[in-house]
């Protein structure tokens, strides 16, 4: 009896640690699974970020060249005004 006892109680100790195990390893593999998922929407931000940045960068430099252009025409620099040939794309 005592024997039987015995076994059903490392039975039931076993299959207890067992289940908090595979818990411990889904719980683990869900927040692996959550911390890639965070990193991807980050990685997926900056490049926006940094295309957002590059744009404005292009977009004020050729507003500064659009008033270099108007401040040397108006100041009577010869050829001031005149488009510069760009090379074909």
């Amino acid at each position: 009896m005592i024997t039987t006892l015995l076994v059903a109680s490392a039975a039931a100790q076993a299959s207890t640690t067992g289940s908090v195990t595979a818990s411990a390893t889904e719980a683990a593999a869900a927040v692996a699974d959550k911390a890639a998922s965070v990193a991807t929407k980050v990685e997926h931000a900056v490049r926006r970020g940094v295309k957002a940045a590059a744009e404005g960068v292009e977009t004020g430099a050729k507003a500064v060249g659009r008033v270099a252009d108007n401040v040397a025409r108006k100041a009577g620099v010869p050829g001031a005004g005149q488009a510069a040939s760009a090379p074909p794309r």
